[in-house]
């Protein structure tokens, strides 16, 4: 699915994982994550075209309070990205548990293209 967005940050969520959207040069795309320390996992560093894209920003937001919050709940985490020049880059983001983080899954991951 192509989608070309033209607001200064795109925002999207895990729903709109493994899409193809396009957006215009300088823009922002911010991920929004559920933190998946519920099942011992902690976020790698994203990756991505570094030519293309750069992480600007990586926001941890804590449960709401007053507790008690849902059980399992760790809040959430936005990872942003700045297109910095046209071309096209996937954005990986994963998490992962154990001594040597062998148990990877994948959080979110998407094709952008920059225009």
């Amino acid at each position: 699915m192509n989608y070309l967005l033209t607001a200064d940050t795109i925002k999207l969520s895990a729903v709109d994982s493994n899409k193809t959207i396009s957006i215009l040069n300088g823009h922002v795309v911010s991920i929004t994550l559920n933190n998946p320390g519920d099942g011992g996992y902690t976020f790698d560093a994203p990756k991505c075209d570094t030519t293309v894209f750069r992480l600007i920003n990586h926001i941890r937001v804590l449960p709401l309070l007053p507790y008690p919050v849902t059980v399992g709940d760790f809040g959430q985490d936005i990872f942003q990205f700045q297109a910095l020049k046209s071309g096209t880059s996937n954005i990986n983001i994963t998490a992962s548990r154990g001594p040597a983080h062998l148990e990877t899954v994948t959080m979110f991951r998407n094709k952008v293209n920059v225009q």
